[in-house]
């Protein structure tokens, strides 16, 4: 029932991001935050301790709708680009306010008695409601306040997330080789300038595909046709080289003539380019200059489809 809710709430808020081509990340956001938000986490504060797979699939499709990537795209590019909380934690920030609210209620009230009768069970090692806010307080090192049962700063815990969550995203991209390239220039959890600046839909998209690993270049296609990643040659270009995102973005000769002028105006603003190593000129190319990296790469691979479909 939630699920199917979620996915009409979702509908609704994609559906107006369709109709205006170029909203941008503050209002998706803000969108999926009033629209969505208030269905997934309603009364989240008393059951949503536990992680639940299909909203956490939702979450994923606003991100992919917005990015413009198809389903198979890592989820963990998909979380290190939009930089959003994941839903298991603002689902425990509830559980937390309503901690914070029961504690702080009267002792006259019916639902404080209630509160404390749950409280002294979890105590006795009973498996509650109040047993599930010592974890959470436990993984803020802050199982103090469940001891004196104080209130929790909620703001201090939403940090307290995004770093936990940071750093559980950093170990699962390491165990990712399909995120080799991923990883190369990305290492914190926060939302992409090319994200958050007003691309274009197809800008947006062709550089999201691009960094995630998924554009259709024959590194990517290859595994699907079971050739052996050495084999996986560039077909347009004589250098026998295995078309990567390096080879495509770098030095097939196939691009030199959108490169060169694309590159001149890189190194017009960072005089040092050229001198730099492969991961530093791809942080200023997707950070500093996304918005020329976008449309170089999207007239690279339109000229690619062009040449493959001469050649067939």
């Amino acid at each position: 029932r939630r699920s199917s809710d979620l996915g009409r709430a979702l509908g609704s808020i994609v559906a107006k991001y369709k109709s205006h081509k170029y909203m941008g990340y503050s209002t998706y956001t803000k969108l999926f935050d009033s629209c969505v938000c208030p269905v997934m986490e309603y009364a989240s504060g008393v059951w949503g301790y536990r992680n639940y797979s299909k909203i956490n699939t939702v979450q994923h499709r606003a991100a992919r709708s917005f990015l413009g990537v198809h389903r198979f795209t890592p989820t963990l590019a998909l979380e290190g680009d939009m930089g959003w909380l994941i839903p298991k934690y603002r689902r425990w920030l509830q559980i937390l306010r309503l901690w914070n609210r029961l504690v702080n209620m009267s002792d006259d009230r019916l639902t404080k008695h209630i509160f404390v009768n749950d409280y002294y069970l979890s105590m006795s090692n009973f498996e509650n409601w109040c047993t599930n806010v010592y974890r959470i307080l436990l993984v803020l090192h802050k199982d103090d306040l469940f001891y004196e049962r104080q209130p929790c700063d909620v703001d201090s815990a939403l940090q307290s997330f995004f770093a936990i969550q940071e750093e559980q995203w950093k170990k699962a991209i390491d165990q990712k080789p399909k995120l080799r390239f991923y990883k190369m220039f990305k290492s914190k959890l926060v939302a992409e300038n090319y994200v958050k600046y007003n691309l274009t839909p197809s800008q947006r998209s062709i550089i999201a595909q691009f960094r995630a690993g998924i554009l259709p270049l024959n590194i990517e296609t290859g595994r699907f046709r079971n050739i052996k990643l050495e084999d996986r040659i560039c077909t347009l270009c004589d250098q026998h080289e295995v078309e990567s995102e390096l080879h495509f973005l770098f030095e097939c000769s196939c691009y030199n003539h959108l490169r060169q002028p694309w590159l001149q105006n890189i190194c017009n603003s960072h005089m040092l380019f050229r001198e730099m190593s492969t991961k530093e000129k791809l942080c200023i190319l997707f950070d500093k200059s996304h918005r020329s990296t976008a449309k170089f790469i999207l007239n690279c691979f339109n000229h690619r489809k062009d040449q493959l479909f001469q050649k067939s």
